[in-house]
């Protein structure tokens, strides 16, 4: 009888691996399949495509540029060479420029799963995780630098882990390959975030010895330089300032100033102090939620499972890293809620470690886990359904060039921005959307340089301005215009 109990429970461990396996599958053919299946959002992921479009059309691989001749200081190139090198084999659409995040979030999901190398159940359960995070299913189809960072973050966590705690050889030169590429990703803060959480766990441990022995640090130091500084150094002899912009403004000014700082790229995102940690608790559901539902009820036993849990240098050392960000975070106002994201790994198997210790394992909470796995690919089908319908309308210039390229007259080029252009028109218009500042309106209607117009809804023409232009359509931030041939 105790063997055949023992079966069967071993059957049903294998059974919910495989649910969840195929959780994961669908999690990731969901969000491959509906890369391309909506625009470009303005402004971030626009700003990125574009920057890589430029990338790719002018052949210039070492300074990122924002606009023909406008260098783009503000972040290092690891994502747009990726993006880049993508249109360059893919052409010029969503689908290109998204692909390079997707590979980086299936990278982060096989280093999530790789990180807990005995306990199976919860390593197939953390992967499941946070593939289903809200953040991060999100972010792993997005054009931006995060999931650059992320990757490298991750890599950098599991590489330390595994060449120390389990002393794996192997994984320790991938440690400081980490590091230099996290400079290319997003500059110093990739060594910061993880610093934080392998100084806190060495120090907790008293781990100095193993952390000295097991790693290289002078033939590994040398290698994340060579790795990272080349590009450095050639990119501030090709654009001379762009050193003095990244490091003073893009890292110090813009950790601790309250907004009153020289943005060259856009506006600051000021917010209170500590809200990193609301955007946590949002970016990790539903599975936020699911903890601090198992939280209340198994109260009375929490403190001693946390007790359990500090005593354990595995659990420790992913706690630490769950916590970095948030930490570093909270004492800046200056922050999107992306900035999180190197936290999600950690937290994803803290959650799966949680409900695995449970009594009854991952088949107690297999059907819950499965449920919440399944949110984000429904609600994703459901937004590109309702995109496609037009229930919804996402904030993107392509539905007005859409509009436009439509009506006679078109043709590149043909439609000119009044005061302000989104990016997205930009990469639409391969370049050749054109934008005037308001008061040079009047001179370019009397040289009628473009067939249609596109104003801003809150920018009010004057009636004489009015009576040369015929509405022609719109979206929710332009009005666009038709050019008249000849003044009323």
């Amino acid at each position: 009888m105790n063997s055949d109990s023992e079966l069967l429970k071993g059957r049903s461990v294998i059974l919910s691996r495989h649910k969840l396996a195929i959780a994961l599958l669908i999690l990731a053919s969901v969000r491959l399949l509906t890369l391309g299946a909506y625009p470009l959002f303005d402004l971030t992921e626009a700003r990125y495509a574009e920057i890589a479009r430029l990338m790719a059309e002018t052949g210039d691989w070492i300074v990122p540029h924002i606009d023909y001749g406008v260098p783009f200081w503000a972040k290092p190139p690891l994502s747009t060479w990726l993006s880049a090198a993508s249109i360059f084999l893919l052409g010029a659409n969503e689908f290109a420029v998204r692909l390079p995040s997707f590979l980086l979030g299936s990278a982060v999901v096989f280093l999530t799963f790789v990180a807990q190398k005995t306990d199976r159940d919860a390593a197939v359960a953390s992967a499941a995780i946070l593939g289903s995070s809200v953040l991060f299913f999100i972010s792993a189809g997005a054009v931006m630098t995060d999931m650059a960072l992320l990757f490298c973050t991750t890599l950098a966590m599991v590489s330390f882990f595994r060449a120390v705690e389990h002393n794996e050889k192997s994984w320790s030169y991938w440690f400081f390959v980490a590091l230099g590429l996290g400079m290319l990703a997003k500059g110093p803060i990739a060594i910061v975030l993880s610093a934080l959480p392998i100084f806190a766990w060495t120090l907790w441990f008293n781990r100095w010895t193993d952390v000295w022995r097991r790693l290289p640090w002078f033939s590994g130091s040398i290698l994340a330089a060579v790795i990272s500084l080349p590009w450095y150094a050639t990119a501030e002899i090709h654009s001379p300032g762009f050193l003095n912009y990244f490091i003073l403004t893009e890292h110090f000014h813009r950790f601790s100033a309250s907004g009153d700082i020289e943005d060259l790229y856009g506006h600051q995102h000021i917010q209170f102090y500590g809200v990193i940690w609301l955007y946590g608790l949002v970016a990790t559901l539903p599975w936020s939620g699911m903890l601090l539902a198992l939280a209340v009820r198994n109260f009375s036993q929490l403190r001693l499972l946390i007790r359990q849990f500090f005593n354990t240098p595995n659990r420790v050392y992913f706690l630490c890293w769950a916590l970095a960000a948030g930490i570093f975070f909270t004492f800046t106002r200056n922050l999107l809620w992306t900035y999180i994201l190197p936290s999600l790994p950690a937290f994803s198997i803290v959650a799966a470690e949680a409900f695995c210790s449970q009594s009854g394992g991952i088949q107690k909470h297999i059907r819950g886990i499965l449920v919440g796995a399944l949110i984000p690919p429904l609600a994703m089908i459901g937004f590109v359904l309702a995109t496609t319908l037009g229930v919804v309308a996402p904030p993107s210039g392509k539905i007005l060039l859409s509009q436009a390229s439509q009506l006679p007259g078109w043709h590149p080029g043909a439609l000119t921005y009044v005061k302000s252009r989104p990016y997205s028109a930009q990469f639409y218009e391969k370049g050749h959307a054109r934008k005037i500042p308001l008061s040079e309106l009047t001179s370019f209607l009397d040289h009628r340089d473009a067939q249609f117009l596109a104003v801003p809804h809150t920018v009010h023409l004057q009636d004489t301005l009015l009576a040369r232009l015929t509405p022609v359509g719109g979206d929710q931030n332009y009005q666009l215009y038709r050019i008249n041939s000849d003044p009323r």
